[in-house]
């Protein structure tokens, strides 16, 4: 299959707004005891990092900022949902999993001081491969945070295929939880932090 070049895409951060089935998260504890409170949407900004592509597939960086002049944490998978031009959602279906594009991330609590930053990895096959068959593209993705019930819309252009040519899956998302950082995942460099 073939694969689309590398690009690098900025966001811009708007209206929250809400997902279903938000994910359950309960407050963790710093270094030193102190406790750290989970992250709410408003304290958090969304910025697309570097993607690539590789096997038919696109893997991309999203990066996680902290905006506030608190401490917060995240932990987890985050959720996505696709929307079109006009806002209407497109259906989409996320998988906490590995995928040819996305690493094998442990699950971990990453603390966020002030401008601190937390990624994920997305990823999901290109169109290449489907005949004439077509998915919907979304312009736009609300990210939501690992344990928010709210999203911050990105600009966000993706289309992603699945399943095989007579029997085509639109809307498949492999991601990762989070990790410290803006990404791509290091596995070398995440044990020695742990270790240290």
């Amino acid at each position: 299959m073939g694969s689309r070049p590398a690009r690098r895409r900025m966001a811009t951060v708007v209206a929250p707004i809400a997902l279903l089935a938000p994910a359950v998260a309960t407050p963790a504890a710093l270094a030193g005891g102190a406790p750290a409170p989970r992250c709410r949407t408003s304290q958090l900004a969304v910025q697309l990092g570097s993607a690539q592509g590789a096997a038919g597939s696109i893997g991309q960086v999203v990066t996680f900022r902290n905006r506030s002049t608190s401490t917060c944490a995240l932990r987890g998978s985050p959720g996505l949902q696709m929307l079109s031009s006009s806002g209407q959602r497109i259906r989409t279906r996320v998988k906490g999993s590995r995928a040819t594009t996305v690493s094998a991330v442990p699950e971990r609590l990453v603390p966020l001081r002030p401008r601190g930053t937390a990624s994920f990895e997305a990823g999901w096959a290109d169109e290449t491969g489907f005949g004439q068959k077509k998915c919907p593209a979304a312009s736009t993705v609300a990210v939501r945070p690992p344990g928010a019930r709210n999203a911050i819309r990105v600009k966000w252009s993706l289309a992603p295929y699945g399943g095989s040519i007579p029997h085509l899956e639109c809307g498949r998302i492999a991601v990762s939880p989070v990790y410290a950082g803006t990404g791509p995942y290091e596995p070398q460099r995440h044990q020695a932090h742990t270790a240290a």
